[in-house]
């Protein structure tokens, strides 16, 4: 049997009769190895501290520290306060020039609502009592209403909201005053001439490019190309001719119809989420109307 060396109990092990024993003596010893003696500054009392603490911890206590600080900053010296002229005594090395906080307060007068506020002497050069009476200040020497409700604005714009804006707009470009009022027979003009490029992007898609085919507009390359090749087979057509509403009231409108076949042709060169549930809803609420879809196994097929 040996004996513990933490507790000096028998036991069948080599040094310790437990893990709080074996836990004890390591840290014991790791703290003895690691902290260092050194000798307080003010109570001559040894003490030990840590290694990197060595420079900086120079009193074994706060007394000991408070104590010596004292004693040397006995010497202390008289002063006149900067704004009551009262003398008052601080530290020789001390920036203190006001001999109390009341005397470090300047009493002002708000620009706006013109009452009385304290600020800092040195805080600068304050002129409102808070942040309100400076919006409404700057607001009213601004001097500028919105053009459409008439309110006074806080910062240099022509409208204070996006509905006065829009409101706006609509005013100012309605009717003959628009630059582009009666203009609309030209633009369709020169989109036959070919003055204009004949790709545009089209409003539903930001992918998808259209154009004219013959005097109709096309939304998509993809329905440019069908009705091409419908003409080709001589197979008559017509072109976003008729609205299907459902019960949810959402609205459908079918790219081609085919009066010789009683036929609606969808063309889809991509199927997004928006497209299936239409379709879906389609087929479900019009099952005597046909509906064929255009996509990309079509047209290798063909």
């Amino acid at each position: 049997m040996n004996q513990c060396k933490e507790c000096d109990k028998e036991t069948k092990n080599k040094f310790f009769c437990c893990k709080t024993c074996a836990s004890i003596s390591h840290g014991r010893e790791k703290s003895s190895i690691l902290r260092k003696e050194v000798k307080c500054c003010k109570c001559r009392k040894l003490f030990t501290v840590k290694p990197s603490k060595i420079k900086d911890k120079n009193y074994c206590s706060n007394k000991c520290y408070w104590s010596a600080e004292k004693a040397c900053k006995k010497e202390r010296i008289i002063k006149m306060c900067a704004t009551c002229n009262k003398n008052f005594e601080t530290i020789i090395n001390s920036p203190q020039i006001y001999c109390s906080y009341e005397c470090t307060r300047l009493i002002r007068e708000c620009k706006h609502c013109k009452k009385t506020f304290t600020t800092n002497r040195h805080g600068g050069n304050q002129d409102f009592c808070n942040e309100v009476c400076h919006s409404e200040y700057k607001r009213i020497e601004l001097n500028k209403h919105c053009l459409n409700c008439g309110k006074l604005l806080y910062r240099r714009r022509n409208y204070c909201s996006k509905e006065c804006m829009g409101n706006g707009y609509a005013k100012t470009m309605k009717g003959n005053i628009n630059p582009n009022f009666g203009n609309g027979e030209k633009v369709k003009q020169h989109w036959k001439d070919g003055k204009y490029d004949k790709v545009m992007t089209c409003q539903k898609h930001s992918y998808a490019k259209g154009g004219y085919y013959g005097e109709q507009w096309m939304r998509s390359s993809w329905e440019l190309k069908y009705a091409e090749y419908l003409d080709k087979k001589g197979i008559k057509w017509e072109y976003e001719t008729k609205w299907f509403i459902f019960k949810n009231g959402l609205r459908y409108l079918p790219d081609f119809y085919l009066p010789e076949l009683n036929e609606w042709h969808e063309v889809k060169g991509w199927m997004d989420e928006k497209s299936k549930t239409k379709i879906a809803l389609f087929i479900s609420e019009f099952p005597n109307e046909k509906l064929v879809i255009i996509d990309k196994e079509v047209w290798k097929n063909e």
